[in-house]
């Protein structure tokens, strides 16, 4: 489930409840024979339980909703259900609260299959969540009217949660859940409109139904519809409406607000740039384990923003965040994985990262992901041709380093079939992305008239943007054009900024050219020590020609 429709199924489930303790008691009960303790100004026995609450009598009130769901009363099992499993009036016992929800589904009161689907659904009992066991429920309690359950069930559809994916169903489901007033449906079907996910991409819909739930007072909708207006998107900026609207939503203990509003703070985004104003927002957010906040809580002390770094301390919040299902935790916490910093390497773990990442939609960790497999480290068998697959989502997805690697693979063959035309296309895609890869890429491609015309010329102009970008490989090759003066002026002078600078990267082919410069005095004194330093470093770094001049070095 991408991550802005995960986030509108959880404010559905959590709708759910922050309602569900009392709920039940404002609906009229079915027939249900009385027992002693109802007061005798009552009607009905669920009056009674409201009326024992009211005068604070708890015990009694709690031992009437047993004798009741004793008696087999679906509204009492229902009721009673929910007290144990919040510890309203009742010390929490989960297995009891859902065993008696249970009881009250099987007698298809719809109310309680839609609090055990919750319960179920978002893992609020203690196990993890389980969208399939909780799908039935939901679609009897749908079935039976109830809009709260179509909306769930509406999401599930879309997403392909628990269910085999059917977007115009989840879609019509959502719709009626919507057209009832349940604001929480709303929001939903305005998330799906933003992001186009059923297949219908409708940004003034979006605005107009966050905004009917906002007239209801529903914070999801106003940090949402927020931090839209705070950025521009699909609406026309107007930060201080967006400010706003955030903090109508703050203000009512929503975290997703409060980390809207720490990292616009933190970002400077269309505010005054403010680190210790932002870092407070994000804190308060993170303090309601609302997983955006923690993961840029990570952020933070990965990169020393407004506190001392800690690339320790930054795991443990990326791991906080990527437990509650954020995927962009995920995808950091599995790079650090894949280079050992800050949490020692292990690629396997970085590969399930990748993988729980991609399933929810994220290009960057589909693209991760491919790259493992294409290298085949350890802990990670090569896979090529699922590489590729991988890499096409993420490429298809608009994700520029995929496009450019996709690029590389149609030029190889590698994964698929060899189409130099094709691969020539996803490079020039992830170029017009600034890509420095491709950038590098395309330079290559003219150097060896691989997809296009030789030409040494043309290489040098996307070399130079690639070298520009901090390209190591791009530097070097373009420092040895100049050396040689192919498809340039002769100049050992750039020749040796370039090679320098690739060099500074442990580059080992810069490392190697920038030596032929210092061991013949091309554009530099002639320095022969330096000169076998920098073959002695490409050698440590596993090249094979430097490996070779340094043994014919030893042998004079």
């Amino acid at each position: 489930m991408r991550p802005l429709l995960f986030r509108a199924y959880f404010a559905l489930l959590a709708a759910a409840l922050a309602g569900a303790p009392t709920a039940a008691l404002s609906q009229a009960a079915p027939p249900t024979p009385v027992v002693p303790s109802v007061p005798p100004l009552a009607k009905t026995p669920v009056e009674a339980v409201r009326a024992l609450l009211l005068a604070k009598k708890n015990d009694q009130a709690v031992a009437l909703l047993q004798a009741l769901a004793d008696q087999n009363s679906a509204i009492a099992q229902r009721e009673l259900g929910i007290f144990y499993l919040t510890g309203t009036h009742v010390p929490r016992d989960l297995a009891k609260g859902i065993a008696l929800l249970q009881k009250a589904a099987d007698q298809n009161d719809t109310q309680a299959q839609y609090n055990l689907a919750v319960v179920l659904a978002s893992g609020a009992g203690g196990s993890p969540p389980d969208p399939a066991r909780a799908f039935p429920l939901f679609q009897k309690a749908a079935d039976g009217g109830r809009p709260e359950a179509q909306a769930s069930l509406g999401l599930l559809y879309i997403s392909g949660t628990g269910v085999s994916k059917d977007a115009p169903k989840g879609l019509d489901y959502l719709r009626r859940a919507a057209a009832s007033g349940l604001a929480a449906a709303q929001h939903a079907l305005a998330t799906v409109y933003l992001q186009g996910t059923a297949g219908v991409r409708d940004l003034p819909g979006a605005v107009a139904l966050f905004q009917k739930a906002i007239d209801q007072g529903f914070a999801p909708s106003q940090a949402d519809l927020g931090l839209l207006y705070a950025t521009g998107q699909g609406v026309p900026r107007d930060t201080a409406k967006g400010i706003a609207l955030m903090k109508q939503a703050a203000d009512q203990n929503n975290s997703q607000a409060q980390a809207n509003l720490g990292a616009l703070y933190l970002t400077g985004n269309g505010v005054g740039r403010d680190t210790a104003r932002g870092l407070a927002w994000i804190r308060m957010a993170a303090a309601r384990n609302n997983p955006q906040a923690l993961f840029d809580l990570g952020v933070a002390a990965a990169g020393g923003i407004g506190t001392p770094q800690d690339l320790a301390g930054a795991m443990v919040f990326y791991r906080r965040s990527a437990d509650l299902g954020y995927p962009r935790a995920m995808m950091n916490l599995g790079l650090a994985l894949q280079n050992g910093m800050g949490i020692a390497k292990d690629a396997a773990k970085a590969a399930t990262l990748f993988q729980k990442a991609a399933e929810m939609g994220l290009p960057e960790a589909k693209s991760s992901l491919g790259i493992l497999l294409i290298a085949g480290v350890p802990g990670v068998p090569q896979d090529a041709r699922r590489a590729a697959s991988l890499l096409k989502e993420a490429a298809t997805a608009g994700y520029a380093p995929a496009q450019s690697m996709l690029g590389a693979l149609y030029l190889s063959g590698l994964g698929v079939e060899k189409d130099a035309a094709e691969g020539i296309a996803w490079t020039r895609r992830a170029a017009d992305q600034n890509d420095s890869f491709a950038f590098k890429n395309l330079g290559v491609s003219y150097l060896n008239g691989v997809g296009v015309p030789r030409d040494e010329a043309k290489a040098v102009p996307w070399l130079q943007k690639a070298a520009d970008a901090g390209n190591a490989e791009a530097q070097a090759m373009l420092g040895l054009l100049y050396r040689l003066g192919r498809g340039v002026g002769q100049d050992y002078a750039k020749a040796l900024l370039l090679l320098t600078k690739s060099a500074d990267q442990n580059f080992p082919r810069g490392l190697m050219n920038l030596a032929i410069l210092y061991h013949d005095g091309l554009g530099v004194s002639k320095d022969p020590a330096k000169a076998r330093a920098l073959i002695e470093k490409a050698a440590s770094l596993g090249d094979p020609e430097a490996k070779t001049a340094l043994q014919s070095l030893e042998k004079k």
